[in-house]
Order: C-alpha cells, then sequence, then structure tokens
C-alpha cells in the first residue's frame, strides 16, 4: 500500500510540474479601439486581411509542441495594422469587408491576406518570429499599389514564458506596420 500511494504521488507531483509549464497559447491583443486618425491624410479602409495561412497554429516550440493563438488572428493582425497607420498619422478606419469599406467611400481600399505568422522556439532561450503578407491599395476601380511585406524578429537570451512569445510577435507586428507605412504612403504621394 505505501508503495502504491508512493507512486501515485510521484505521478501527481510529476502532472502538476508539466503544468506549470510555460503555455503554448500566445496571447494575440488586438486593440480595443483604433487609434484616432489625423484627417489631413487620405482615407483609408483598411478591409480586414484574409487568413491564408492554411494552418490553425502560430509555430512550433523546441519541443515539436505547436504554439496556438487565444484570439482571431485575422481580426488581430487587420486591428493593429489600422492601429499602427493611425498613430503613424494616416487616415484609417477598420471594416470587414469590401461592401462595408465602399459605403463609407474612402479615398483608398486597403486589402489583404496574411500569408505567414510564425514562430520558432529553436531552444528555450532563443526565438523568431516570420509575418509576411500581400497587400492591395486601390484608388476607385484602380490599383494604387500591390505588393508583399515580410518582417523577422530574433528573440535571444531570454528565458521562455508564454508572455515572451506574445511580444516577439508585437515586436514583428510593429515592424511590419513601419514598413507597411513607408509603401503607403509612397504609394498615395
Amino acid at each position: 500500500m505505501k508503495h502504491y500511494c508512493l507512486t501515485l504521488l510521484a505521478a501527481l507531483c510529476c502532472a502538476l510540474l508539466a503544468a506549470c509549464g510555460p503555455s503554448n497559447t500566445v496571447m494575440l491583443a488586438a486593440p480595443a479601439e483604433i487609434s484616432p486618425a489625423n484627417t489631413a491624410q487620405p482615407g483609408i479602409a483598411l478591409v480586414r486581411f484574409e487568413d491564408q495561412r492554411g494552418k490553425n497554429t502560430l509555430g512550433v516550440r523546441a519541443d515539436k509542441s505547436h504554439f496556438f493563438a487565444a484570439d482571431p488572428v485575422d481580426e488581430w493582425f487587420s486591428k493593429t495594422l489600422a492601429d499602427g497607420l493611425n498613430r503613424a498619422g494616416m487616415h484609417v478606419i477598420y471594416v470587414r469587408s469590401v461592401a462595408e469599406a465602399v459605403h463609407h467611400n474612402p479615398a483608398y481600399i486597403l486589402t489583404g491576406s496574411l500569408d505567414e505568422l510564425w514562430i520558432t522556439e529553436s531552444s528555450r532561450t532563443n526565438m523568431s518570429a516570420r509575418i509576411r503578407a500581400h497587400f492591395t491599395l486601390a484608388h476607385g476601380d484602380q490599383n494604387v499599389s500591390r505588393e508583399m511585406v515580410r518582417t523577422e524578429r530574433e528573440s535571444t537570451n531570454v528565458l521562455f514564458s508564454s508572455s515572451a512569445a506574445s511580444t516577439l510577435i508585437d515586436s514583428t507586428m510593429s515592424d511590419f506596420c513601419d514598413v507597411m507605412v513607408e509603401k503607403i504612403r509612397r504609394a498615395v504621394k
């Protein structure tokens, strides 16, 4: 009986310790409200980007398990992009469809697809993140710009926690927004 109790206690301790490890769920915190826009810039309606990644995971950990998003990836990506463009001084509204965009009668409509959003944990202290998307900026019936944007960031010497992956994705998305701002500014001149 004593041997059975010790075995049961050891198994319970192992299960508890495994549950205390870092989570595979990545929190994607989309802005609750999009930042106020500067109305001096051309009006842009950003239509929610289509998630073309073809998978429901966000990446792979060193132990070969997968990262998962706690929230819809396309919604997070699109709202965060709209917020980033507004923070850069552009007048951007976020909409869910092209029909809704047309209803607002903006100067430009921004559509696109999210092709890659991937986190790789290569060791307990090394992670990288990649974001790749295609976008089309239209003015009326004419496409002004059609491009692909890709950003990548690596984080080293950081002890992994569930928030480290979220922080890395947020930083990579910030870089992505910076590139988008430049591409859109060139296109609307």
